[in-house]
């Protein structure tokens, strides 16, 4: 099983950060592309071309796997209006062709939260079915670029489509091969019922992707296994059982404004920590 992880090794590193990742151990990467103010909803089209198809050499020429990528998101949530949605459904189409011209096959997103991540109840079976209209628009233009939407499971513990069980629930209802489950080990740990074990356990064969990280219970913080609740080796089994043979993602890297010398160290501690999981 390939050990990936987030992509901010590139920012810190420059052009030698597949190359950092690669010598460390890393085989695969999940890049984001979801952020308002990134280059593919600002630049011409010709420049997200040039910038992606770098990107792609450079993994390429390093021996790393752009293995998945993360659609658009905004918090505070902004799904509110039809225009808003229209907004949003424009940014995620672009983000699947740029998955797609980085010819990486995994795209993860969020739910829309028309009534914000902390939802009425009243508002719950709107909710879904906006997010049904929604996602069956994005899923034909997914199939068409050739990429597996992966839809993740949520730490909002007043929203409709969140818990493990509404993900599942949400996935199976779709029922397309290109509609699969990213499951978030952190996400999940936030509900004092729920374990990433189980999680992992339930969905089975609907996951495609994962977000590895750990934290305290209570807040999602991003933290590397073992500095929180996680039972990894619990999770590890689960995988077993599964037979899950995608990438162990990491969702978690060192603070940007590390030195170098450390920032390296902790990027090479990460990949030790997630290799003696999976092994």
């Amino acid at each position: 099983m390939k050990i990936g992880t987030v992509l901010r090794a590139f920012t810190y590193f420059g052009d030698d950060g597949y190359k950092k990742l690669a010598d460390i151990g890393y085989g695969a990467v999940d890049i984001n592309l979801g952020t308002e103010d990134h280059i593919i909803h600002t630049a011409s089209e010709d420049e997200v071309t040039e910038y992606l198809l770098r990107h792609k050499e450079l993994a390429r020429e390093a021996g790393i796997e752009i293995s998945q990528a993360h659609g658009p998101w905004r918090f505070p949530t902004k799904d509110a209006t039809e225009e808003d949605r229209a907004d949003r459904m424009a940014r995620m189409k672009r983000s699947i062709h740029a998955c797609s011209v980085l010819g990486c096959d995994n795209w993860i997103i969020h739910p829309i939260m028309p009534f914000t991540h902390s939802t009425p109840e009243d508002k719950y079976e709107e909710t879904w079915n906006l997010n049904l209209k929604f996602m069956r628009e994005l899923l034909s233009y997914a199939k068409e670029q050739g990429v597996t939407i992966c839809f993740e499971n949520m730490p909002f513990k007043f929203f409709p489509i969140s818990r493990p069980e509404e993900i599942l629930k949400f996935v199976k209802e779709i029922n397309d091969d290109h509609f699969k489950i990213c499951l978030d080990t952190g996400h999940v740990s936030i509900y004092e019922d729920l374990n990433a074990g189980d999680a992992a356990r339930l969905f089975g064969n609907e996951i495609r992707t994962l977000h590895v990280h750990d934290n305290n219970g209570k807040a999602d913080q991003h933290a590397a296994p073992f500095y929180g609740i996680i039972n990894w080796q619990d999770f590890r089994l689960a995988l077993e059982e599964i037979n899950y043979k995608g990438v162990f993602s990491l969702e978690t890297a060192p603070p940007q404004n590390m030195p170098a010398d450390a920032f390296e160290a902790m990027l090479k501690a990460y990949y030790i920590t997630a290799k003696s999981i999976i092994e």
